[in-house]
């Protein structure tokens, strides 16, 4: 089928269906009511306002019941009937460009058109196939399956890995303007786009978002001065900041640990970087340049905690930039929640597809399960979680949809290669020499199973569907059953170098509910 979605993105982009929203901004509380008494969809409209622009939503069902409620397109659901291929082209101007993001039982899945000239490069995705003036988009529909060994009664999962059933699929449209760009242009881009993200210290005043200040620098300490200041810093990670990797510290038990934090150290503060276009080593150059400029009363006793792509940031500021630094001060004390020591399956190139639909999936079932939350107010803390999570990866996707090298769109994520030069610098080559004992250093990790049964006791249990795909998608093909938190693989964050070694560890067996975007908010975490 054709479908026309609307009118162009641009300045005109207000007409039709279409609808254009301002820049996400995590001031104020994010719209969780959406159409359709959808949780997602406002969600969605305001993360990716300033990304990508709306062009409408597709209802998709096989054997959709007549009058069954949809937006967009046509006057129902579309009837997928017995088609094994969902093939639909998009009208689009010659500036534009179209990405599809489609949901299904609360998977999600972005999907790029076919392109020009590239046959099969990008892993199969990619192949000419559209009329001018449209982007094609071909998606297999396969017939559902029971999920493997252990499947409980009527459970069930894609027809094959990354594909999606003949079932109700809501396939949201998205346009924004495309130039015909070279590879370097597209960097160029995505370097002004991240751009836009500011980098520096946030100051950690009190147990709700609303106290945690953005600062310029560590000027506004309160420090005391008749002995060294006690100094906790957060290290955030991938495609987030401080407030979305640790928000969850402001959340039912995360208060009491939050506060018992603020109450034991003179200060607690994170530094904003970005995750995309900056190398850990960039990112780790902007937080001791602080902790070095910064004229401390006496020298300070820092611990860390550090997440996801953040124990890289860490790990250089700690094992390589600080000793060099001629800094007085102290690391005491490095926590690494889930992070990516040894990389992660997922940052490695021909992968991205994959990371990028497991990021979405679980950012939004964890603003849904969050959402649910007893006393979580207008919806802020959700939509900082998953609002900036897909902010981010709407602008890598809309790169990614143009021509270029991944790696040098992204270097940021591509150094979690796990055959990466960072990851094989920071775990083989030598250690600058320390005057006195090295960090302790300490993880916390997660096993997700699908059928695991510490769900009861724990905050975050994924839907069914849900699970399915992931254990489809991430644990069986790209991690083998090894055990993850279905980002990162435990194995990765129990990697150090080999001069170093973990002193304690906190792990969660077979579980259900901690996955990789919601570790603080675990009782057992705080």
């Amino acid at each position: 089928m054709v479908a026309d979605a609307g009118a162009g993105a641009g300045a005109g982009a207000g007409e039709g269906s279409t609808t254009t929203r301002g820049a996400f901004d995590l001031s104020g509380p994010i719209d969780l009511d959406g159409e359709v008494a959808d949780p997602i969809a406002g969600l969605l409209g305001d993360a990716l306002g300033g990304v990508l622009v709306e062009a409408d939503v597709l209802r998709l069902e096989g054997g959709a019941d007549e009058g069954a409620p949809t937006r967009g397109l046509g006057e129902g659901p579309v009837d997928l009937g017995g088609e094994e291929l969902l093939d639909f082209e998009i009208t689009v101007d010659d500036d534009e460009g179209a990405i599809v993001l489609l949901e299904e039982d609360g998977a999600f899945r972005w999907v790029l058109p076919e392109l020009a000239d590239e046959g099969d490069e990008a892993g199969g995705e990619r192949v000419r196939g559209a009329s001018e003036g449209s982007a094609r988009f071909r998606i297999p529909l396969l017939p559902a399956r029971a999920v493997g060994e252990g499947a409980g009664q009527g459970e069930a999962t894609r027809g094959a890995i990354g594909d999606f059933v003949r079932g109700k699929i809501t396939a949201r449209i998205y346009k924004y303007v495309a130039d015909r760009i070279t590879g370097a242009a597209t960097k160029a881009a995505l370097h002004h786009i991240e751009g836009k993200r500011r980098e520096g210290p946030v100051l950690i005043r009190g147990t709700e978002l609303r106290d945690w200040i953005d600062a310029d620098s560590l000027s506004d300490l309160e420090l005391p001065e008749d002995r060294p200041p006690r100094i906790l810093l957060f290290v955030h990670g991938t495609f987030s900041s401080v407030r979305g990797s640790f928000g969850g510290l402001c959340e039912g038990t995360g208060q009491d640990a939050l506060g018992r934090m603020l109450a034991g150290y003179d200060a607690v503060f994170g530094v904003d970087h970005r995750t995309l276009t900056r190398l850990p080593r960039d990112n780790a150059a902007l937080i001791r340049d602080l902790l070095v400029g910064h004229r401390w009363p006496q020298p300070p006793a820092v611990d860390v905690i550090a997440f996801s792509r953040g124990g890289l940031v860490a790990r250089e500021l700690v094992e390589r930039l600080l000793p060099v630094s001629g800094w007085a001060g102290t690391i005491r004390r490095v926590v690494f929640v889930a992070t990516t020591n040894a990389g992660t399956e997922l940052a490695r190139p021909r992968n991205w597809s994959d990371f990028v639909d497991a990021y979405t999936t679980l950012a939004c079932n964890a603003v849904r399960l969050i959402g649910a939350s007893v006393g979580l107010g207008a919806g802020f803390l959700a939509g900082v979680l998953g609002g900036e999570i897909i902010n981010v990866i709407g602008e890598l996707v809309k790169s990614l949809s143009r021509s270029g090298s991944r790696v040098e769109i992204a270097p940021g994520l591509a150094a979690m290669d796990p055959e990466g030069e960072t990851v094989r610098n920071l775990n083989g080559s030598a250690l600058p020499a320390v005057a006195g004992e090295r960090p302790i250093y300490y993880r916390i990790t997660s096993a997700f199973d699908a059928s695991g049964s510490l769900g009861e006791v724990l905050e975050g249990r994924l839907g069914g569907p849900v699970k399915a795909f992931l254990a489809d998608r991430i644990t069986r093909k790209l991690y083998r059953d090894a055990a993850s938190d279905l980002v990162v693989d435990n194995a990765s964050t129990g990697t150090l170098h080999p001069a170093l070694k973990f002193a304690d560890a906190l792990h969660f067996t077979a579980n259900s509910a901690v996955f990789h975007v919601n570790f603080f908010f675990q009782e057992p975490v705080h």
